[in-house]
């Protein structure tokens, strides 16, 4: 409550400095003229600029953070407002519709999954093109495992799922997004198993990651290295078994211990 009412303050003190600056060197909703713009009238609208964006990734920011807490039953304009320490008309001026600002929270969270992706692809960016060692092959289970404990994340995920499920504008802005991050994590899993994307295997051990998250929300807990474990397990059966693609394997692979 008073880191909340600490960040209301200082919204409030923002607001107000900017409000004064800019009456002093320019009016803000005039375009500027052509030329001769000077430099305080430059500063006015870059600080303007600046301190509305930091707003907007603030209220974001303050989404995300209640979905993943409270899941999408909180997830409404008040609560949001309150999570983020400010009335909710000035939430309003950068979300007018709910709609807003779940496709900024999907943008954000979404993107925060395909750095998984790029993480994954770090992992084996050095790696040869004749053998893929136990080392990092324990690397990638350890971020999918961590990927699959993440009970925040996947509450989030659940919830645009939630959203998309019931309202139809959500569903038609989210689809194409949704999808690419389907398609990201199945390249990402494709690279541990030396499979292409499109082998049944790479989506048998996607849907287990899935439902291995799932579960973890279900229980309400999560037990990261039992699900180590369990995708090792997989893993291993998977890549002894032969590819169910067109695409041949690049490597052979060593299951860790």
């Amino acid at each position: 409550m008073n880191e909340r009412h600490s960040a209301r303050n200082a919204s409030i003190g923002l607001r107000l400095r900017v409000r004064e600056f800019a009456h002093g060197c320019c009016r803000l909703g005039e375009p500027l003229p052509i030329g001769g713009v000077s430099d305080a009238k430059l500063g006015c609208v870059n600080m303007v600029t600046e301190a509305r964006a930091g707003m907007r990734e603030r209220i974001v920011s303050s989404a995300l953070r209640l979905m993943k807490t409270a899941g999408v039953k909180k997830f409404a304009q008040p609560q949001v407002a309150k999570e983020a320490g400010i009335p909710q008309g000035h939430l309003t001026y950068y979300f007018p519709r709910k709609l807003d600002l779940v496709l900024a929270v999907a943008e954000q969270h979404l993107a925060a999954i395909l750095r998984d992706d790029e993480l994954m692809a770090s992992i084996y960016e050095n790696e040869d093109d004749g053998r893929m060692d136990g080392p990092t092959l324990d690397s990638a289970l350890t971020l999918l495992s961590s990927i699959a404990s993440d009970m925040p994340k996947t509450r989030v995920l659940l919830g645009l799922i939630a959203e998309s499920d019931s309202d139809r504008d959500v569903a038609q802005e989210l689809a194409p997004s949704l999808g690419r991050t389907v398609r990201q994590m199945r390249i990402m899993l494709a690279r541990v198993l030396n499979r292409a994307p499109d082998d049944e295997d790479v989506w048998l051990v996607q849907a287990a990651l899935v439902g291995l998250s799932v579960q973890a929300m279900i229980a309400g807990e999560s037990d990261e290295p039992r699900v180590r474990r369990v995708l090792a397990r997989l893993i291993e059966w998977v890549i002894r078994q032969p590819a169910r693609s067109s695409s041949p394997p690049r490597r052979s692979v060593m299951v860790p211990k």
